[in-house]
């Protein structure tokens, strides 16, 4: 999602692939080819918070739930 070596996400973050967006805050906003199925939520599909720290320039990243600093 993040092909550049550095810069800023705009206002959104879109799926390269699917082509779904998402807000900042992690709420999907547009989900294409979606609308056809029956009982589709976006709601129920919002990107995970993870905890993440950075050090010497590395990005470390845990997706359980972690209440302690890395």
């Amino acid at each position: 999602m993040c092909e550049a070596p550095k810069g800023r996400l705009s206002e959104t973050i879109q799926c390269p692939y699917h082509a779904w967006t998402y807000a900042l805050d992690g709420r999907l906003i547009v989900r294409r080819h979606m609308h056809e199925v029956e009982g589709f939520d976006k709601k129920s599909y919002p990107l995970h918070t993870v905890a993440l720290a950075e050090w010497n320039g590395f990005l470390f990243m845990n997706r359980r739930e972690c209440r302690h600093s890395l």
